[in-house]
């Protein structure tokens, strides 16, 4: 935050001074991402940047991906870092009716830098007669429960208690309605862990995910409903990941209503007091002139004979911050927004953030190492690329 965060810092540090009780946030890192610090703006505001887009890592570009991967889960692991995906194109896609690959699987890749990806063959699922692949869940491996590898969310368990053999888990959609766990010891073979949901209040029909809480000690879980037909988001906490008091819808004081697809919510790694989110905002205006001059008509109109709005629903990126996991500063402007200079983000699903930050080294040399996000763009071509955007840890 260049332009904005020297003038912030010496407006709060002033109004704290001047406060009968000031905080005290003791050794902790503070961000200002929210009013939690300030009493009061006097001739400045707070300025949300938008990361810098930089290289394409990787593509969906294998016979059992395409341009239907979505709901992306990255995390550091030791001394590589992994991102868990949906493979397959999208039913709706012209692509996906010229070679119709399989939907309902979840794919692994790894790199050592966060740059550069490669796809473990791992021998588990049998795809057109071969095992060599990076496919590690597909339908018939969660038929007890009806499960969808299509809506998982992957993470490593940081909590000291958890078992060694559920370090990793899966959240993953499934049928009597409800959310599941898998669990595993190596991030590669995992099993069902009950076969009973741990939430039931939701639609979960998008990514739904789970996170240890390390300051409070607890499980956070965050999925997708409808409240009055606007996608929104509900969340609850417990002690045991494999049970959930009933959920609570986000609070956006002052934010308006907006339909959010996903959310993306993680604590900031340096900071785990705040959680941070990344919501995908939907937003579908019907037909129009200037809808039909956006890029991709032709594919618009071949996705919209099998639902309307995959030819009119545009989405972006927003950002928000919390400090209690339930109320939520949302900034009404787009962290990534769609753009001229790339025709192919108008999309159904483009600009989509994964779940997940990582600390990657730098382009400059000698420069400090920066936060990469990952975003899919293109969606609607063949295959996606995925797109490498960081912001220098120093901010």
């Amino acid at each position: 935050m260049k332009t904005a965060i020297l003038p912030t810092i010496l407006l709060v540090l002033s109004a704290v001074a001047q406060s009968a009780e000031p905080i005290d946030i003791g050794a902790r890192r503070e961000l200002f991402v929210d009013h939690y610090l300030i009493e009061r703006l006097d001739g400045v505001r707070l300025q949300l940047h938008r990361p810098l887009r930089r290289e394409v890592v990787f593509r969906t570009d294998a016979p059992w991906e395409g341009n239907g991967s979505a709901y992306q889960s990255v995390f550091q692991d030791g001394d590589r870092f992994r991102i868990y995906y949906r493979g397959g194109h999208h039913p709706n896609s012209k692509a996906y009716k010229t070679n119709p690959s399989p939907w309902e699987t979840l794919c692994l890749a790894e790199s050592k830098g966060g740059i550069h990806w490669t796809r473990p063959e791992l021998g588990i699922v049998e795809f057109q007669g071969s095992t060599k692949n990076n496919l590690i869940l597909n339908e018939a491996m969660v038929q007890e429960i009806g499960g969808s590898p299509a809506h998982t969310a992957v993470f490593m368990d940081p909590n000291p208690d958890c078992p060694d053999s559920e370090r990793y888990k899966i959240v993953i959609k499934g049928s009597p309605r409800g959310l599941y766990l898998m669990v595993s010891a190596d991030g590669i073979h995992f099993q069902l862990k009950s076969n009973k949901p741990f939430t039931t209040a939701g639609a979960f029909d998008s990514q739904n995910l789970m996170f240890w809480d390390s300051v409070c000690a607890v499980y956070r879980e965050y999925h997708r409903s409808f409240d009055n037909g606007v996608r929104g988001i509900m969340t609850a906490a417990s002690k045991d990941p494999g049970s959930f008091p009933k959920p609570q819808w986000l609070e956006y004081p002052g934010a308006a209503e907006q339909a959010l697809y996903t959310n993306q919510v993680q604590p900031y790694y340096r900071a785990p007091h705040i959680f941070m989110g990344f919501p995908m905002r939907y937003n579908d205006r019907g037909w129009s002139e200037s809808m039909t001059k956006l890029p991709g008509l032709q594919e618009r109109q071949f996705r919209a004979k099998q639902s309307g709005r995959y030819g009119t629903t545009v989405t972006d990126a927003a950002f928000m911050t919390s400090r209690d996991g339930v109320t939520f500063h949302r900034w009404g402007e787009a962290f990534i927004r769609p753009g001229p200079a790339r025709k192919d983000t108008w999309v159904y699903g483009d600009n989509f953030i994964f779940w997940g930050m990582l600390q990657t080294k730098s382009h400059l040399v000698g420069a400090p190492d920066e936060i990469s996000l990952y975003a899919t763009s293109c969606r609607s071509r063949i295959p996606i690329p995925i797109a490498n955007r960081r912001q220098s840890t120093r901010r």
